[in-house]
Parts: C-alpha cells; structure tokens; sequence
C-alpha cells in the first residue's frame, strides 16, 4: 500500500526519527517544522503523509487515525 500511496501522491512528507522530511513536492521549512514537533510531542517516528493531485491527505499506519486531522489542520493552513 505504501509504495502505491507514494507512486500516486504528488507530494509525499515521510518522518524519520520524529522530524519531517520533504520526499516528493515543495514544502515550506515552516510546515515542516510544524509537522516535526507534532511528531515529537505524540511519539512518532516514522511514518508518511501522501497528498495526490486533487489534494487528498493520507496517512501511513505508524500515524494514529485520531491525530489525523490535526495533521490535516496543519497542512491546509499552510502554503506547502
């Protein structure tokens, strides 16, 4: 599923050791560190956010359902 997800999405924000990392797009360093601390404070990891071209937000497994929108919050409230 992950490596469909990727293929599809037009940009892709994997978390590596709690901080977030532009994959695939343009991604401003402010989103990222915003993601990075949300990371941090809930214990994440790892894990993987993909958005496709229509702007769907999906979420990797390692990322709980309930901070999903938290997550979306985030990013729809910035300019990528």
């Amino acid at each position: 599923m992950k490596f469909l997800s990727r293929l599809l999405a037009t940009q892709v924000i994997q978390f590596k050791s709690g901080k977030a990392i532009s994959q695939k797009g343009k991604h401003t360093n402010r989103l990222l560190s915003e993601l990075s601390t949300m990371c941090q404070t809930h214990e994440i990891h790892t894990g993987e956010i993909w958005i496709s071209g229509d702007l769907r937000i999906n979420f990797s497994k390692e990322i709980p359902e309930k901070l999903h929108q938290r997550f979306k919050n985030i990013i729809n409230n910035s300019e990528y």
